[in-house]
């Protein structure tokens, strides 16, 4: 029977990836053209229903054709439309099995077995814990990940309330195993969040108390004196070794990935192996030559460790750190940290500068209006903070020293004028820095120079000394920013 089963199921799998993978596909590609949300939403239904249902008729599960008739059309190009479209009906299906699954739940049985149901959710958390603890290690993670992956996967999966019924469909158990099934199930499905908050404490208390064997790829000797330390050889932490190593400043970078840091060793950036927060490999660092250390972990827990760390070790070090949320930074904040940098917001601010950029945006308005939005981020975060007062700096600054190109028209009242003549400094409050004309630059142009329709002129001072020299001048600003070095 197994044979015949086995000799079935491969006949379908045949089928549906010789036939299927073509004629579902052209199938809903002309359904499609019919541009019919609902029609396309049935075809998706009728599809997944009618091949579980053929795949049942000829003995198989019903669940394994719906789950490989989802397979193929993910594969097509209407996977994302699909998903999109079938998504209510997922969910709604998904509720009404959470839903079922509670209502199986025997209040009376549950507290009847109470010592036998927690003992046999003891042995399965532990067993299954125990089990994705070592194969998460085996390949190759560490740190906290092989503890999370334990306590958050030590549950028994939702698939198993199908081989309960099976189970006592064909009279492998009796109501009372079965019963005891379904308990367990329950129950390690409504503790899991609790266990799984068990993480980070647990991992702290077995980092402190164990031993730490510690491999290190020793770096020079002449770069651990004041030095940057970075945490983390990812994609942040490689791009500012990278940084670091032609601005020609001596840096080390920590990291437990080894493969990330043969890379790094290969490009010429001095690298430590080990767990930054460990306080034999911070030493090995010389943490206490360090000029300054850049935190570029994303994991909250991990970073949040090596801050306490260092923190401990050197409180007077200069910390820079990587925040991936609002809680995340509220607490590098409480942890005392330096300069905190939020790469959503910088990526954010990045992509608008472009897309400003290509709406034709002047290149000083595009500055001043990221600027803008940096400093009010930051300061709703900590009005009281070095950011805070960074950037306010840093605004007021702007202010007084902003640069803008005009054109000279030919209707401009500068135009056959000299720079004396003209009194621009003294009618407006704005500086000439510089003329571009025939591809030619004029820095710092003297009282003599004689403006000529078509000059390019950057002038520079606050936003209202800019606004009087276009009224005086008639002068046109221009988007692009232009180089006032020749």
């Amino acid at each position: 029977m197994l044979g015949w089963a086995a000799l079935k199921a491969i006949a379908f799998l045949v089928v549906m990836l010789l036939l299927g993978n073509r004629l579902l596909p052209w199938l809903m590609r002309h359904i499609a053209r019919w541009n019919s949300r609902e029609l396309f939403v049935l075809s998706l239904l009728a599809v997944g229903l009618g091949v579980g249902y053929a795949t049942y008729l000829v003995g198989l599960s019903f669940a394994l054709g719906a789950f490989v008739a989802g397979m193929v059309l993910a594969g097509s190009h209407f996977g994302h439309q699909a998903l999109n479209d079938i998504a209510p009906v997922r969910d709604l299906f998904a509720m009404l099995f959470f839903v079922s699954v509670g209502m199986m739940l025997d209040p009376a049985y549950l507290f009847g077995h109470l010592g036998l149901v927690l003992g046999v959710v003891a042995l399965v958390g532990l067993g299954k814990g125990v089990i994705f603890f070592i194969v998460t290690r085996l390949f190759g993670y560490g740190n906290v990940i092989p503890w999370a992956v334990g306590l958050g996967l030590f549950q028994i999966g939702e698939f198993a309330f199908v081989l309960a019924r099976i189970g006592r469909a064909e009279g492998a158990f009796d109501a009372e195993t079965h019963a005891l099934f379904l308990t367990v199930t329950i129950v390690t499905m409504l503790i899991t969040p609790l266990v799984s908050s068990l993480t980070t404490p647990l991992y702290a208390r077995v980092r402190d108390r164990a031993p730490r064997a510690i491999q290190t790829i020793p770096p020079p000797e002449e770069a651990l004196s004041d030095h940057v330390i970075v945490f983390g050889a990812g994609r942040v932490g490689s791009q500012i070794a990278t940084v670091l190593r032609h601005a020609a400043i001596r840096h080390v970078v920590v990291e437990m990935d080894l493969h990330r840091l043969e890379k790094l060793q290969q490009q010429g950036s001095p690298v430590l192996y080990g767990d930054g927060s460990s306080e034999g490999v911070l030493h090995a660092a010389r943490i206490d030559r360090a000029r300054m250390a850049l935190v570029t972990l994303p994991d909250p827990i991990a970073s949040l460790g090596v801050i306490a760390r260092l923190r401990e070790l050197r409180p007077d070090l200069a910390l820079m750190s990587r925040a991936t949320g609002l809680d995340h930074i509220q607490a590098l904040r409480e942890a005392e940290v330096t300069e905190v940098v939020w790469p959503h917001l910088e990526a954010g601010l990045e992509m608008a500068r472009h897309a400003l950029t290509l709406l034709d945006l002047p290149a000083t308005a595009i500055h001043r209006l990221t600027q803008q939005v940096r400093h009010e981020s930051y300061a709703a975060l900590d009005e009281s903070g070095q950011a805070f007062q960074a950037f306010n700096r840093l605004r007021e600054a702007e202010g007084l020293f902003d640069l803008e190109w005009v054109a000279i028209q030919a209707d401009s009242t500068l135009e056959g004028r000299t720079l004396g003549e003209s009194e621009v400094r003294a009618r407006t409050g704005a500086s000439v820095l510089c003329v571009l004309r025939a591809g030619e630059i004029h820095d710092n142009p003297g009282i003599g120079f004689r403006f000529e329709t078509g000059d390019l002129v950057a002038m520079i001072g606050t936003r209202d000394a800019h606004a009087r020299f276009l009224r005086m001048t008639h002068a046109t600003a221009i988007p692009e920013e232009i180089p006032c070095q020749p």
